[in-house]
């Protein structure tokens, strides 16, 4: 084999000693070698499939590699020997054999030395390749080398990130080194480090990474063919959107005796896989699989800005302490916040004395001891202590929530005032929104921010960075962190913008009374007079609410036994989920023996309502006495001025009509002023939450859902507290609701049913068959209901492609409309599914399901796992249910509990296509376990699912509440 290479002078290290010598024999980069130190221990690649399969130059298939710097002006020829077989491996897939003949070429000009690969001189006597240890992990290996390169020259940044970037070139198919070499640009801060990094991540993939660091790395000294990469790069905006909670937090433990265990990888597998990697990784030892295992975590999530979170639990010894600082000076170099928790305040001071201010402050770690109560205490933040007067609250972290918001808050204030990111700040903000959803949603009041300011300097010192965060917190949505710096401004400095930020931010976590009483229309900006607007009429509702629920001054005759139902909107002009379940409640209630009649909120039907505002008009519908109400006001010119208004033509319907009791359903722009109309005469209340607008805004997870978030939390509480019974749907709502207020009465479970006779079982209708020219034989899988993103419609049609492509001869019959119908249509033409395969009927009447149920042999129902689906039951499966239909459901919790986990219906994990399709066959293969679960749904949804057994539970209330 021919290498031409370049001489170079041996040199002695500042110590005397001759440093190590990268040579074919060792497998040590030069970089690596400067540390003077003996290389980290390596896991073997067989421990991790992630990291044995990230790096391209992984030892597991290819020949022993050295790195050299070569002059960019080189060029260079390399023969290379055939690479060894590969060791057997269960965990490694093959990859393909190197090339005879590699051509490198660096003669174009490049802002930094190009890491190249030299494999083992062919020469070298078969001794010197045998006694060779291959370096098992490169990605481990390199990141270790890097952590020592930045201890060692932690006083001089720009040559710390020349070397690490010269370490970690070869490795950037890793996500974590990606992210280490963007930290490392962002920190150093020059053209020419941003330049480098971002051309290495672009060439890599990592182009949404490598755009933010673009403007930086144009700025100055670029040459025409690096200006032109950046400027093609450049083309495309800044995107925030790494990866909805990619960001994790870790629990590493360091015993007495020094030991060093990641306790957990934060990831969301099975604990059993989890304690398979583990035990995997331990083949190392203990004192350094913590670090293989932490990077194949982290590998295993998305590239981005924002930092994961590791909590270090350190024991109360000599050995624990002195095992921290490696530990430390490893984690400086990753894409993490630690957070330190010594035993005791005694603990924590020797700890910080210890490590020293420098490396806690390297490593941006924070320092805690639990006080008295056992809640952690912040002693301090980055090695600096408390530097601001302020609450003492603000020292405590209650719960793993405030831990874990902390740190990830850490992590933001690290990188924000970056001159790297300066035109990109909103980008980087808006990041922490979806990356760092897990540790800092928006919904987080844990006041981190503010907690770490009092640790940085005094509130004038902090008022630039103070400034930065707080306007682009509010406009990302964390409203309430933005409020809790709000209110750290110094009296001096709250003008105008202050008291803009005030508005928006008091509006944006529901506290209508001080932005009522505080704001000034006349000053506002345009923008901010709505808000304004708003929560004066939200504030004078709640106040009446109180006060009407003490006294009751209206003189009323009540008609014994009517009931008046308050409802957002009904059949016949809406056939959804709200509209059939409320229609079935009411027919319910009228057959235990009461009078019942409907109300439907101001102005609905939208389309159709012609009426004069307080007018009504009385709509029968099977059996049941609707009555539509005018309206003065559209919900969207302020949907609380709309609600004030809804009170008074309530009031004038309940004078009018004289009902014993109230009946309210959800949600609160119908419940709320339909209870204070009913307090004013004194009447009694019972609440039906059959579904929660704020865990659909939440998951949204955007600064406008969070701000309708908020506010509606807010309005809802005051209807659950004040109202004097409280039905709901399911366990997990009673849940939720209970942790939120303390109701009057315990609330009770009035769960979906079904009209078991309206969907009895029926044989196929022939002509719904030949409509759709299809066989009366063929299997056909159906969905009816709404088609909207969480129930998972893409996920079917998908199962429904791979089913077909196994040879499964199955129809689609999709029924219904909603915001996903385009999208699902034109996927379902992408997979090739036409409309002899699959047919979409849009919405269709309620009387015409039953028949599109006869055609159906399985119904499918693959919901995503939402805040709002986890606690919501659906009613569709129940349908399918009484008509004796197989019936797949996705395991959200709402849906499993329908299917009897297995018993009554399939249950497949949500989101998985594959496991969908096995479903799916496995219902129309298998006709005899079929049948078994089809009879047993039937029979339960019979016996405890008709509206006949579910409606006892509201009699029972209406029943308590006339008496």
């Amino acid at each position: 084999m021919r290498v031409r290479l370049q001489k170079r002078r041996r040199r002695t290290s500042r110590t005397g000693r001759r440093p190590l010598t990268p040579s074919p024999s060792s497998g040590i980069s030069p970089e690596l070698a400067a540390c003077s130190m003996p290389p980290a221990r390596t896991m073997p690649s067989r421990s991790c499939p992630r990291l044995s399969t990230l790096c391209p130059l992984s030892p597991v298939n290819d020949p022993v590699l050295m790195y050299r710097c070569i002059p960019t002006s080189a060029a260079v020829t390399i023969h290379c020997p055939k690479p060894p077989p590969p060791r057997p491996s269960t965990l490694s897939s093959a990859r393909p054999r190197m090339s005879e003949r590699i051509e490198v070429d660096t003669r174009e000009p490049a802002p930094e030395p190009v890491l190249e690969s030299v494999p083992a001189v062919e020469s070298l006597s078969e001794s010197s390749r045998t006694d060779r240890v291959p370096a098992e992990n490169p990605i481990v290996d390199g990141i270790a080398a890097a952590a020592r390169l930045l201890s060692e020259h932690s006083d001089d940044l720009e040559t710390a990130a020349r070397k690490i970037s010269s370490v970690l070139n070869g490795l950037t198919s890793s996500a974590t080194v990606c992210r280490i070499l963007f930290h490392t640009a962002v920190a150093e801060g020059s053209s020419l480090r941003s330049r480098f990094v971002a051309d290495l991540l672009a060439s890599n993939g990592r182009a949404q990474l490598a755009r933010l660091l673009a403007d930086q790395a144009i700025a100055t000294g670029a040459k025409p063919w690096q200006r032109r990469r950046l400027e093609s790069l450049m083309q495309d905006a800044p995107n925030s959107d790494f990866g909805e909670g990619a960001r994790r937090s870790f629990d590493l433990t360091i015993s007495a005796d020094g030991t060093t265990t990641l306790e957990s990888t934060g990831s969301d597998a099975e604990p059993a896989a989890e304690h398979e990697l583990r035990s995997v990784t331990r083949s190392l030892g203990a004192d350094t699989d913590w670090l293989a295992e932490l990077v194949c975590a982290l590998d295993d999530t998305p590239v981005g800005i924002q930092h994961d979170v590791v909590c270090i639990r350190i024991a109360s010894t000599e050995f624990a302490r002195q095992a921290l600082t490696p530990v430390l000076e490893t984690l400086a170099i990753l894409p993490v916040v630690p957070i330190l928790v010594a035993e005791s305040v005694a603990a924590a001071l020797s700890t910080s004395d210890s490590v020293g201010r420098p490396l806690l402050d390297r490593a941006r770690a924070v320092l805690l001891t639990p006080n008295r109560s056992g809640q952690q205490t912040i002693i301090s933040i980055r090695g600096s202590e408390l530097l601001d007067a302020g609450p003492s609250s603000d020292l405590v972290l209650p719960t793993d929530v405030d831990i874990q918001a902390l740190g990830a808050a850490l992590g933001l204030t690290t990188i924000v005032e970056s001159p790297v990111l300066a035109k990109h700040v909103r980008t980087v903000v808006d990041s922490l929104r979806i990356e760092s959803s897990r540790l800092l949603p928006l919904s987080s009041a844990t006041r981190a921010f503010a907690r770490l300011l009092r640790f940085r300097g005094t509130r004038r010192q902090n008022a630039p960075v103070r400034n930065i965060l707080t306007g682009h917190l509010l406009a990302a949505g964390f409203f309430a962190e933005a409020m809790a710096l709000v209110d750290t401004v110094p009296p001096s400095d709250r003008g105008k913008v202050y008291r803009a930020r005030r508005i928006r931010a008091l509006f944006g976590t529901g506290r209508f009374d001080e932005v009522a009483d505080t704001a000034d229309s006349a000053t506002a900006s345009a923008a901010d007079r709505p808000l304004i607007s708003e929560s004066a009429a939200a504030s004078a509702m709640l106040r009446e609410l109180e006060s009407v629920s003490e006294n009751t001054s209206v003189p009323f005759e009540p008609v014994p036994g009517r009931i008046l139902t308050i409802l957002h909107a009904s059949a016949p002009d809406q056939s959804g989920g709200y509209a059939v379940r409320a229609h079935s409640v009411l027919k319910t209630i009228a057959a235990g023996g009461f009078e019942v009649i409907a109300l439907t909120r101001p102005g609905f039907p939208e389309a159709a309502n012609s009426l004069e505002p307080g007018a009504t008009a009385e709509v029968v519908h099977d059996g049941i006495r609707y009555l539509r109400l005018g309206s003065d006001s559209a919900r969207a010119d302020g949907e609380f001025a709309y609600m004030c208004e809804a009170i008074d033509h309530f009031a004038e319907v309940i004078r009018g009509e004289r009902p014993s009791a109230v009946h309210l359903r959800s949600t609160y722009v119908s419940a709320l002023p339909g209870l204070i109309a009913a307090k004013r005469f004194g009447l009694p209340v019972v609440y039906e939450v059959s579904g929660m607008w704020e865990l659909v805004y939440e998951a949204a997870n955007t600064a406008r859902m969070e701000g309708r978030r908020a506010r509606t939390v807010v309005l809802e509480n005051a209807v659950l507290e004040h109202c004097d019974e409280v039905l709901t749907i399911t366990e997990a709502m009673r849940d939720i609701i209970s942790d939120r207020v303390h109701t009057r009465r315990p609330i009770g479970i009035m769960p979906n049913a079904v009209d078991t006779a309206e969907f009895a079982s029926a044989e196929k209708n022939p002509q719904v068959i030949s409509r759709f020219d299809w066989s009366a034989h063929d299997p056909i899988i159906g969905y009816i209901g709404t088609f909207v993103g969480y129930e998972g419609l893409d996920i079917l049609v998908r199962a429904i492609a791979l089913v077909r492509s196994r040879g499964v001869l199955v129809r689609a019959l999709l029924v219904g409309d909603g915001a996903e119908s385009s999208r699902i249509r034109s996927l379902a033409a992408d997979l090739g599914l036409d409309e002899s395969t699959i047919v979409f009927t849009g919405r269709v009447s309620h009387d015409e399901v039953a028949e599109l149920y006869s055609v159906i042999d399985v119904c499918a129902y693959p919901r995503l796992l939402t805040p709002a689906t986890r606690a919501v039951s659906p009613l569709k499966p129940f349908e399918a249910m009484a008509a004796k239909k197989s019936v797949i459901v996705s395991d959200v919790p709402a849906l499993a509990e329908i299917a009897g986990y297995g018993e009554r219906g399939l249950v497949v994990p949500s989101g998985d296509v594959e496991a969908l399709a096995e479903a799916i066959s496995a219902a129309i293969e298998d006709p005899s376990a079929t049948l078994s679960r089809v009879e047993a749904a039937a029979a339960w949804t019979e016996s405890e699912r008709s509206w006949s057994a579910v409606g006892a539970v509201m009699g029972s209330a209406l029943a308590r509440l006339t008496s």
